[in-house]
Protein backbone atom coordinates (compact mmCIF):
# COMPACT_ATOMS: atom_id res chain seq x y z
CA UNK A 1 0.00 0.00 0.00
CA UNK A 2 1.32 3.79 -0.64
CA UNK A 3 0.17 6.51 1.68
CA UNK A 4 -0.65 10.34 -0.03
CA UNK A 5 3.28 10.87 0.68
CA UNK A 6 4.86 8.15 -1.07
CA UNK A 7 5.37 5.66 1.40
CA UNK A 8 5.44 1.77 1.00
CA UNK A 9 3.81 -0.26 3.38
CA UNK A 10 3.78 -3.86 3.61
CA UNK A 11 2.51 -6.91 6.18
CA UNK A 12 5.49 -8.49 7.53
CA UNK A 13 5.96 -11.45 10.68
CA UNK A 14 5.64 -8.97 12.96
CA UNK A 15 2.81 -7.08 11.32
CA UNK A 16 3.35 -4.23 9.19
CA UNK A 17 6.52 -2.12 7.90
CA UNK A 18 7.52 0.99 6.02
CA UNK A 19 10.22 0.27 3.22
CA UNK A 20 12.83 2.31 3.93
CA UNK A 21 14.73 2.71 0.55
CA UNK A 22 18.67 2.12 1.18
CA UNK A 23 21.97 3.36 -1.05
CA UNK A 24 22.58 1.19 -3.92
CA UNK A 25 19.26 -0.02 -5.12
CA UNK A 26 18.27 -1.57 -1.58
CA UNK A 27 15.43 -1.57 0.35
CA UNK A 28 14.47 -3.20 3.41
CA UNK A 29 11.33 -3.11 5.65
CA UNK A 30 11.22 -0.47 9.11
CA UNK A 31 8.49 -2.10 11.48
CA UNK A 32 5.83 0.35 12.72
CA UNK A 33 2.51 -1.47 13.86
CA UNK A 34 2.15 -4.71 15.41
CA UNK A 35 -0.73 -7.28 15.36
CA UNK A 36 -3.60 -6.28 17.41
CA UNK A 37 -4.03 -8.42 20.66
CA UNK A 38 -7.02 -10.48 19.76
CA UNK A 39 -5.34 -11.70 16.43
CA UNK A 40 -5.38 -15.65 16.30
CA UNK A 41 -2.04 -17.01 17.83
CA UNK A 42 -0.91 -18.69 14.26
CA UNK A 43 -0.41 -14.65 12.46
CA UNK A 44 1.20 -14.96 9.22
CA UNK A 45 2.45 -11.83 7.05
CA UNK A 46 -0.56 -10.32 5.19
CA UNK A 47 -0.44 -11.23 1.45
CA UNK A 48 -3.18 -8.51 -0.08
CA UNK A 49 -4.71 -5.63 0.56
CA UNK A 50 -7.06 -3.03 -0.15
CA UNK A 51 -8.16 0.45 -0.02
CA UNK A 52 -11.90 1.03 0.42
CA UNK A 53 -14.48 3.29 2.28
CA UNK A 54 -11.53 5.15 3.37
CA UNK A 55 -9.77 1.69 5.22
CA UNK A 56 -6.67 0.01 4.51
CA UNK A 57 -7.69 -3.50 4.58
CA UNK A 58 -5.12 -6.41 5.35
CA UNK A 59 -5.17 -10.25 5.16
CA UNK A 60 -3.66 -13.61 3.73
CA UNK A 61 -5.63 -16.58 2.29
CA UNK A 62 -7.36 -17.33 5.38
CA UNK A 63 -7.83 -16.43 9.27
CA UNK A 64 -7.97 -12.61 10.01
CA UNK A 65 -8.67 -9.56 8.29
CA UNK A 66 -7.02 -6.71 9.72
CA UNK A 67 -7.61 -2.86 9.31
CA UNK A 68 -4.89 -0.45 9.79
CA UNK A 69 -3.34 2.60 7.98
CA UNK A 70 -0.31 4.69 9.57
CA UNK A 71 -1.65 7.14 12.46
CA UNK A 72 -3.98 3.96 13.56
CA UNK A 73 -3.75 1.24 15.54
CA UNK A 74 -4.21 -2.50 13.60
CA UNK A 75 -7.67 -4.17 14.64
CA UNK A 76 -8.89 -7.43 13.51
CA UNK A 77 -11.82 -6.38 10.78
CA UNK A 78 -13.59 -9.75 10.35
CA UNK A 79 -12.77 -13.06 9.59
CA UNK A 80 -13.45 -15.66 7.34
CA UNK A 81 -12.54 -19.63 6.37
CA UNK A 82 -10.86 -18.79 2.58
CA UNK A 83 -10.57 -14.81 1.87
CA UNK A 84 -11.19 -13.93 -1.29
CA UNK A 85 -11.06 -9.83 -1.44
CA UNK A 86 -12.39 -7.00 -0.16
CA UNK A 87 -13.96 -3.71 -2.48
CA UNK A 88 -16.57 -1.90 -2.24
CA UNK A 89 -20.04 -1.42 -4.19
CA UNK A 90 -22.26 1.93 -3.63
CA UNK A 91 -20.33 2.99 -1.29
CA UNK A 92 -20.52 -0.54 1.09
CA UNK A 93 -17.47 -2.24 1.73
CA UNK A 94 -17.86 -6.04 1.10
CA UNK A 95 -15.43 -9.00 2.55
CA UNK A 96 -16.12 -11.91 -0.11
CA UNK A 97 -14.77 -15.70 0.25
CA UNK A 98 -13.04 -17.22 -2.36
CA UNK A 99 -14.46 -20.86 -1.63
CA UNK A 100 -18.11 -19.78 -1.18
CA UNK A 101 -20.65 -17.17 -3.01
CA UNK A 102 -21.14 -15.41 0.57
CA UNK A 103 -20.25 -11.66 1.60
CA UNK A 104 -19.80 -9.54 5.14
CA UNK A 105 -20.69 -6.04 4.57
CA UNK A 106 -18.50 -3.32 6.85
CA UNK A 107 -20.68 -1.85 9.85
CA UNK A 108 -19.83 -0.17 13.15
CA UNK A 109 -16.09 -0.70 12.32
CA UNK A 110 -16.18 -4.89 11.54
CA UNK A 111 -17.06 -7.10 9.24
CA UNK A 112 -20.37 -9.31 9.94
CA UNK A 113 -22.98 -11.32 7.34
CA UNK A 114 -25.65 -9.22 6.29
CA UNK A 115 -28.01 -9.29 3.12
CA UNK A 116 -26.99 -7.29 -0.20
CA UNK A 117 -27.72 -6.53 -3.53
CA UNK A 118 -25.00 -8.88 -4.59
CA UNK A 119 -25.60 -11.58 -6.96
CA UNK A 120 -24.85 -15.18 -4.84
CA UNK A 121 -24.40 -17.48 -7.81
CA UNK A 122 -21.44 -19.95 -7.34
CA UNK A 123 -20.37 -18.47 -10.37
CA UNK A 124 -20.29 -15.16 -9.43
CA UNK A 125 -17.18 -15.39 -6.63
CA UNK A 126 -16.32 -11.23 -6.18
CA UNK A 127 -12.73 -10.49 -7.07
CA UNK A 128 -12.22 -6.66 -7.74
CA UNK A 129 -14.39 -3.48 -7.83
CA UNK A 130 -14.32 0.53 -9.21
CA UNK A 131 -16.40 2.89 -8.67
CA UNK A 132 -16.93 6.03 -10.98
CA UNK A 133 -17.52 9.22 -9.43
CA UNK A 134 -21.03 9.62 -9.75
CA UNK A 135 -21.86 7.09 -11.64
CA UNK A 136 -21.91 3.18 -11.45
CA UNK A 137 -19.59 0.70 -9.64
CA UNK A 138 -17.81 -2.08 -12.44
CA UNK A 139 -17.44 -5.25 -10.58
CA UNK A 140 -15.37 -8.41 -11.33
CA UNK A 141 -15.85 -12.11 -10.71
CA UNK A 142 -13.83 -15.70 -10.82
CA UNK A 143 -15.75 -16.93 -13.78
CA UNK A 144 -18.67 -14.51 -14.61
CA UNK A 145 -17.13 -11.81 -16.19
CA UNK A 146 -18.05 -8.11 -15.64
CA UNK A 147 -20.99 -6.52 -14.27
CA UNK A 148 -21.95 -2.76 -13.70
CA UNK A 149 -24.22 -2.23 -10.50
CA UNK A 150 -26.56 0.07 -11.60
CA UNK A 151 -27.07 2.54 -8.32
CA UNK A 152 -30.32 3.90 -10.07
CA UNK A 153 -32.11 0.52 -11.01
CA UNK A 154 -30.50 -1.21 -7.83
CA UNK A 155 -29.21 -4.00 -9.99
CA UNK A 156 -26.67 -5.81 -11.57
CA UNK A 157 -26.07 -5.45 -15.35
CA UNK A 158 -23.75 -8.41 -17.04
CA UNK A 159 -21.01 -6.83 -19.86
CA UNK A 160 -22.53 -7.43 -23.17
CA UNK A 161 -19.27 -7.57 -25.10
CA UNK A 162 -17.39 -11.04 -25.64
CA UNK A 163 -14.07 -10.09 -23.92
CA UNK A 164 -15.64 -9.90 -20.48
CA UNK A 165 -18.73 -12.00 -20.47
CA UNK A 166 -19.90 -15.24 -18.20
CA UNK A 167 -16.62 -17.18 -19.09
CA UNK A 168 -13.68 -14.94 -17.90
CA UNK A 169 -12.03 -14.07 -14.50
CA UNK A 170 -11.38 -10.25 -14.21
CA UNK A 171 -8.61 -9.94 -12.27
CA UNK A 172 -8.30 -6.38 -11.59
CA UNK A 173 -10.47 -3.00 -12.69
CA UNK A 174 -8.44 0.72 -12.58
CA UNK A 175 -10.32 3.66 -13.03
CA UNK A 176 -7.53 5.96 -15.17
CA UNK A 177 -7.41 9.90 -14.64
CA UNK A 178 -8.52 10.01 -18.71
CA UNK A 179 -11.94 9.28 -17.63
CA UNK A 180 -11.34 5.09 -18.99
CA UNK A 181 -11.23 2.00 -17.53
CA UNK A 182 -7.92 -0.57 -17.65
CA UNK A 183 -9.60 -4.56 -16.93
CA UNK A 184 -7.29 -7.57 -16.41
CA UNK A 185 -8.95 -10.25 -17.82
CA UNK A 186 -7.29 -13.41 -16.82
CA UNK A 187 -5.78 -15.30 -20.29
CA UNK A 188 -6.84 -12.35 -22.31
CA UNK A 189 -5.03 -9.54 -21.52
CA UNK A 190 -5.19 -5.89 -20.62
CA UNK A 191 -8.58 -4.40 -22.20
CA UNK A 192 -9.04 -0.26 -21.95
CA UNK A 193 -13.08 0.84 -21.84
CA UNK A 194 -14.96 3.89 -21.65
CA UNK A 195 -16.79 4.59 -18.24
CA UNK A 196 -19.64 2.70 -20.01
CA UNK A 197 -17.55 -0.29 -20.30
CA UNK A 198 -17.45 0.20 -24.24
CA UNK A 199 -14.17 -1.73 -25.76
CA UNK A 200 -11.86 0.78 -27.10
CA UNK A 201 -8.51 -1.11 -26.91
CA UNK A 202 -7.10 -4.35 -25.94
CA UNK A 203 -3.21 -5.78 -25.38
CA UNK A 204 -3.54 -9.44 -25.50
CA UNK A 205 -1.86 -12.68 -26.16
CA UNK A 206 -1.20 -11.30 -30.16
CA UNK A 207 0.72 -8.49 -28.71
CA UNK A 208 2.74 -10.85 -26.42
CA UNK A 209 1.55 -13.60 -24.25
CA UNK A 210 2.74 -12.50 -21.54
CA UNK A 211 0.15 -10.34 -21.40
CA UNK A 212 -2.72 -12.89 -20.75
CA UNK A 213 -1.53 -13.16 -17.63
CA UNK A 214 -2.09 -9.89 -16.02
CA UNK A 215 -2.87 -9.72 -12.20
CA UNK A 216 -3.11 -6.23 -10.89
CA UNK A 217 -3.67 -2.88 -12.76
CA UNK A 218 -2.51 0.72 -11.20
CA UNK A 219 -2.13 3.94 -12.84
CA UNK A 220 -0.68 7.31 -12.60
CA UNK A 221 -1.83 11.22 -12.80
CA UNK A 222 0.00 11.36 -15.65
CA UNK A 223 -1.96 8.59 -17.54
CA UNK A 224 0.83 5.92 -17.31
CA UNK A 225 -0.58 2.27 -16.61
CA UNK A 226 1.14 -0.21 -14.46
CA UNK A 227 0.70 -3.80 -15.06
CA UNK A 228 1.62 -6.61 -13.17
CA UNK A 229 1.91 -9.85 -15.17
CA UNK A 230 2.58 -13.46 -13.96
CA UNK A 231 6.48 -12.85 -15.04
CA UNK A 232 7.06 -9.30 -14.54
CA UNK A 233 5.72 -5.93 -14.90
CA UNK A 234 4.42 -4.06 -17.99
CA UNK A 235 4.32 -0.26 -18.56
CA UNK A 236 2.09 1.42 -20.81
CA UNK A 237 2.41 5.25 -21.91
CA UNK A 238 -0.98 7.16 -23.10
CA UNK A 239 0.48 10.08 -23.95
CA UNK A 240 -2.72 11.24 -25.52
CA UNK A 241 -5.92 9.30 -24.70
CA UNK A 242 -8.71 9.59 -27.29
CA UNK A 243 -9.60 5.81 -28.26
CA UNK A 244 -11.42 5.23 -31.15
CA UNK A 245 -13.66 2.71 -30.89
CA UNK A 246 -12.36 -0.68 -32.39
CA UNK A 247 -13.28 -4.24 -32.71
CA UNK A 248 -10.00 -6.03 -33.84
CA UNK A 249 -7.62 -6.87 -30.40
CA UNK A 250 -4.09 -6.75 -30.55
CA UNK A 251 -3.64 -2.89 -31.64
CA UNK A 252 -1.37 -0.45 -30.17
CA UNK A 253 0.99 2.39 -31.82
CA UNK A 254 4.82 2.00 -31.25
CA UNK A 255 4.96 -0.56 -29.13
CA UNK A 256 8.60 -1.79 -28.05
CA UNK A 257 10.00 -4.36 -25.27
CA UNK A 258 12.77 -2.53 -22.94
CA UNK A 259 14.85 -5.74 -21.65
CA UNK A 260 18.35 -4.71 -20.28
CA UNK A 261 18.47 -1.50 -21.84
CA UNK A 262 18.15 -2.64 -25.44
CA UNK A 263 14.62 -2.11 -27.13
CA UNK A 264 13.11 -4.35 -29.90
CA UNK A 265 9.78 -5.26 -31.47
CA UNK A 266 6.63 -6.39 -29.07
CA UNK A 267 4.60 -7.02 -31.99
CA UNK A 268 5.68 -7.19 -36.05
CA UNK A 269 3.89 -4.58 -37.27
CA UNK A 270 2.33 -2.47 -34.73
CA UNK A 271 -1.03 -1.11 -36.01
CA UNK A 272 -1.04 3.29 -35.74
CA UNK A 273 -4.33 5.18 -35.29
CA UNK A 274 -4.54 8.76 -34.79
CA UNK A 275 -6.54 9.58 -32.02
CA UNK A 276 -4.92 7.73 -29.79
CA UNK A 277 -0.90 7.51 -29.37
CA UNK A 278 0.72 4.84 -26.72
CA UNK A 279 3.62 3.04 -26.20
CA UNK A 280 4.42 -0.22 -23.96
CA UNK A 281 7.51 -1.06 -21.80
CA UNK A 282 8.40 -4.70 -20.09
CA UNK A 283 10.76 -4.78 -17.26
CA UNK A 284 11.64 -8.04 -16.53
CA UNK A 285 11.43 -9.59 -13.09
Amino acid sequence: MVDQNGDIYLGVPEGFARVELLPGNKWAPRHVAAFPPDATADTVSSKFAAEAGGEWFWWSDSGPVYAWQPGTLPRVAGRTENVGTVLGIDDVVYLSDSSQPTVQSWKDRTFSASPSVIPTQSDSLLTTSVQIPGADTWIGTVDHGLFQYSKSAQEFIPAKHPLCDGSQRIRAIHHIKSGHLAIAVDTVGIVFTDEQGNILQVLDRNVDYRLARPLAILSTPGGIVWALLSDGIACVLVFRVGFRSLTRSSILSSLTLNRNGSKADFGSSPTHFPTGVSTMRRADS
